[in-house]
């Protein structure tokens, strides 16, 4: 009896114990004084993980431009534990620092934490997706539109090297480029056709981006046929000159057809005596390929003696009158004295002679003397019969002709000579398939005047619009007319007193060019609405053309660019007028009319609704996307894999929470556009509940608090589940009731 017991050490029953191990020691001490002690220990053991409090949510962010990644700033996660304390710094088990440059692509970031009892971890995941939203940049060779020239050994072009190639470059690795020719990343070693080429070059990263650059190669049939004349010769006498004859000459062309003609003769050696007595002549004839390309080739035909051409002794004055490119021409001689004789002529005759020659559209000649023919002058052709002089001289146009004038005395005279023009008819002249242009002659009867086509044997007289009785006709070629057609023009002169029939005839040569055709590329210009791309422009044949650009049809409106390229700024209808100031070719104008459309080439993203704890579905190809609803109208072929995912927004709402992806779908022109689906999360169930078991409590404890955090019901054994996640600050006491009874109370 009398006994007292305190505790001397450790923590009273009832109180909060800490982690770790606490010893309780007990004394008791009798009356006398007398003690003795008890100890005991009370262990509590950490068994509660630490929790995440702050992870971020994930990142997705565009590239750096130029850079194949972002530098990415984020918050460090951080940690709670019951022991350790709050706000903790985990530990980065994967992933990158915040602050480092992220690649493109998806990184995932894991910081870890473990608490000092053991327990955990604790994990924070999160990706940091970084998109390559950077086109690549290519650069087309300079010069485009580029002419070349076909190769001597056939009728094409071979490219040479990288000559049309492009430089590109990308801010990743990985860009391929091909172009729409050979569907490869070269051209090198092939072959062009004759005629405009567009070829366009696309270049793609590896995540789907395009860029685009167009080149126009012209290739010409540049290359001259290859023509080979028939051997020079000898003949005795300047009689035995033959005639030119086309048919003994060859020819051959790298393309096509080849038209051989005879050009010219030269003589060498006219002067030494009076007459014509060559000691040799200079025969030319030409190739002309369909693109006029000619070649000319040269026949020496040297004449081993004059064989008595010479009519006139050495002393007569002798004059070469050359009238066959004018059949209107004239030529007036010196004042010059008649000296020696010609022909039969003798003393005290005194002669002066020329050799004449006209040409194809001349008839014959007459001479003035000293403006007037005077009397007693008589003429000799080739020393024939003599003539008087007050008649026209005729001859036969295209070879020399010895003319011979005698007459006693010895006063100068003055000698003027006349081309008198038959039929006349322009030579030459230039067209274009599907140009009218008019054909005339004149000097003849118009009833008796007839039209020949002789390249076709007759089949292009069609493009005639008369072929007889008439001094004009009009020429239209079409597509299939060759670059060279020559008609045979002839009619009779009236009152020819050089042909018993008055018939003459003539050669006109009419050129074809190509019929002037613009295109454009791409064709039809449709563009995405928000990326307008560059139009450009070809015209046929090749040549130097100006080119006006306007913002209306036929011309109208204002002129918007020049030059063979332009990026359209809005759309609407436009036109392209091409010219040629260069040349006289008549034609040489075309417009083009064409309407620029931007359209939206993905104009629906059907929304999606999914129900909550169901998968969000991403698009990994373009038919997964139209399966879903989407609509690709794209003015190109647009291929499977051409769909990227390039950013998802969530509004940050709860139940229901909105989520926008926004994918980019391209085709294989370059063109691109974006789309937002919309992915609303709705929650509908309600979350299930399941309170701790039953508490009992003695009376003169303390009670039980109610749980304030859904932390402290789940400890206590409490649970929740929910579809969608609970809300940890939807949680609180809704009701507290008791029984008013005092031990036991219920509550």
């Amino acid at each position: 009896p009398g006994s007292t017991t305190a505790q001397i050490a450790g923590l009273a029953s009832g109180s909060a114990f800490p982690v770790g191990t606490t010893t309780n020691t007990f004394e008791v001490t009798d009356a006398s004084g007398n003690t003795a002690q008890c100890s005991f220990t009370v262990t509590v053991n950490d068994d509660e993980d630490p929790t995440v409090t702050n992870c971020p949510s994930n990142i997705i962010v565009n590239n750096d431009p130029g850079i194949c990644g972002a530098v990415v700033n984020y918050a460090a996660p951080t940690f709670d534990d019951n022991c350790d304390g709050s706000g903790l710094s985990g530990t980065m088990t994967s992933g990158l620092v915040s602050g480092s440059l992220f690649p493109v692509g998806v990184t995932t970031v894991t910081y870890t934490y473990t608490d000092l009892a053991g327990n955990g971890p604790a994990t924070c995941t999160f990706t940091v997706t970084v998109n390559d939203n950077e086109d690549p940049i290519i650069t087309c060779p300079a010069g485009s539109p580029f002419t070349r020239g076909t190769d001597a050994s056939g009728c094409y072009y071979v490219i040479q090297g990288s000559e049309f190639n492009p430089t590109f470059s990308d801010n990743c690795p990985g860009a391929t480029i091909q172009n729409n020719y050979n569907n490869t990343n070269t051209l090198a070693n092939d072959t062009l056709l004759p005629g405009v080429t567009t070829i366009a070059w696309s270049v793609t990263d590896a995540y789907g981006h395009m860029a685009n650059c167009v080149i126009i190669i012209n290739v010409i049939d540049d290359t001259p046929p290859v023509i080979t004349c028939p051997p020079d010769t000898t003949v005795d006498c300047p009689s035995d000159i033959p005639v030119p004859n086309i048919g003994l000459v060859s020819a051959v062309d790298n393309c096509d057809f080849v038209s051989i003609s005879h050009l010219n003769d030269v003589y060498q050696g006219l002067g030494i005596y009076p007459g014509f007595c060559p000691t040799a002549v200079e025969r030319t004839y030409a190739a002309t390929d369909q693109e006029g390309n000619t070649t000319n080739c040269l026949r020496l035909i040297t004449v081993a003696d004059v064989c008595d051409c010479a009519t006139c002794q050495d002393t007569v004055p002798h004059f070469f009158v050359d009238l066959s490119g004018d059949p209107n021409g004239s030529w007036t001689s010196p004042s010059v004295q008649r000296v020696g004789l010609c022909c039969e002529a003798t003393s005290p005759h005194r002669c002066v002679s020329f050799s004449v020659m006209i040409g194809e559209q001349s008839i014959g000649i007459y001479f003035l003397i000293d403006g007037a023919t005077p009397q007693g002058h008589y003429y000799q052709i080739d020393c024939g019969p003599e003539l008087p002089m007050d008649e026209i001289v005729c001859l036969t146009s295209g070879e020399y002709h010895t003319i011979t004038f005698c007459k006693p005395g010895a006063n100068n005279n003055v000698y003027t000579i006349h081309a008198i023009p038959g039929l006349i008819i322009t030579e030459e002249i230039s067209t274009r398939v599907e140009c009218e242009v008019e054909l005339t002659v004149s000097g003849v009867e118009e009833s008796t005047v007839t039209w020949n086509d002789i390249t076709g044997g007759g089949i292009y007289n069609s493009y005639l619009s008369c072929t007889s009785g008439c001094l004009t006709t009009y020429f239209t070629p079409d597509e299939f007319a060759p670059p060279i057609i020559d008609y045979l023009v002839c009619g009779e002169v009236a009152d020819n007193p050089c042909d018993s029939t008055g018939l003459v005839c003539d050669t006109v040569r009419v050129h074809i060019f190509p019929e002037v055709e613009i295109s454009i590329y791409p064709d039809p210009p449709s563009f995405c609405d928000y990326d307008p791309h560059t139009i450009y422009v070809s015209v046929t044949p090749p040549g130097l053309w100006d080119i006006e650009w306007y913002d209306g049809p036929d011309g109208t409106g204002n002129i918007v660019s020049t030059g063979n390229e332009y990026t359209p700024a809005t759309p609407g209808f436009y036109s392209i007028i091409v010219y040629d100031t260069n040349t006289a070719i008549p034609c040489s104008l075309d417009t083009l009319n064409f309407e620029i459309v931007l359209d939206d080439c993905i104009p629906i993203c059907t929304e999606q609704y999914y129900c909550p704890g169901g998968a969000i579905n991403t698009y990994a190809t373009v038919s997964e996307f139209i399966a879903a609803g989407g609509v690709v109208d794209f003015p190109c072929f647009v291929p499977d894999a051409n769909i990227s995912l390039i950013n998802q927004v969530s509004d940050g709402n709860y139940c229901p929470e909105i989520i926008t992806h926004t994918y980019q779908i391209w085709d294989s022109c370059g063109n691109n556009d974006i789309c937002d689906a919309i992915i609303t999360y709705n929650d509908t169930l309600p979350p299930t509940l399941t309170c701790p078991g039953d508490l009992t409590a003695v009376c003169d404890v303390t009670e039980q608090p109610a749980y304030t955090t859904l932390a402290e019901f789940i400890g206590a054994g409490g649970d929740t589940l929910d579809n969608c996640g609970i809300e940890v600050n939807s949680f609180f006491l809704q009701s507290e009731v008791s029984d008013g009874l005092t031990c036991p109370e219920t509550v």
